[in-house]
């Protein structure tokens, strides 16, 4: 399965100004605790990073920053990670595992956002592979009870 069928594709966008005060009240707006940092407009938004309300609590809040005087790049990380929407499920698992993330943007081969997938989302989607999976040696003994008889 492709990671662009199993990702979130209704996905909180913030710019790369927007204060940390901002950010915030996006998270609460949308009940979301990710934003993709981001340039462009509408239809054509390019990810350059993640902020999350980790980075908020600890970056911000612990270290007594004004929240209204720090821009999201200041917190985010530099270092973005990404998901190629015809990349395969477990192909982003591993990346997810080696890079030590739990959320990826999802990109088009231009770059262009697509979606988010996080560690939930993936767990859900394995959940229902593995349910299908078990489903089969019960309905294989049916069938051929169904036979015998």
């Amino acid at each position: 399965m492709l990671i662009g069928n199993v990702c979130t594709q209704q996905v909180v966008c913030t710019h790369r100004n927007a204060t940390v005060t901002e950010a915030a009240q996006l998270m609460r707006q949308f009940h979301v605790g990710t934003l993709v940092v981001a340039d462009g407009e509408q239809d054509s938004v390019t990810p350059i990073g993640l902020v999350t309300d980790r980075d908020v609590a600890i970056g911000v809040v612990a270290a007594q920053m004004d929240p209204d005087e720090v821009l999201v790049t200041e917190i985010m990380n530099p270092t973005l990670v990404t998901a190629l929407e015809d990349a395969d499920v477990y192909e982003t698992i591993q990346k997810m595992g080696l890079r030590g993330v739990r959320r990826l943007p999802v990109v088009d081969a231009g770059g262009r956002l697509v979606g988010i997938v996080s560690e939930d989302d993936l767990l859900e989607q394995l959940s229902r592979e593995m349910s299908a999976l078990a489903h089969i040696s019960h309905r294989q003994q049916n069938k051929e009870a169904i036979l015998r008889d």
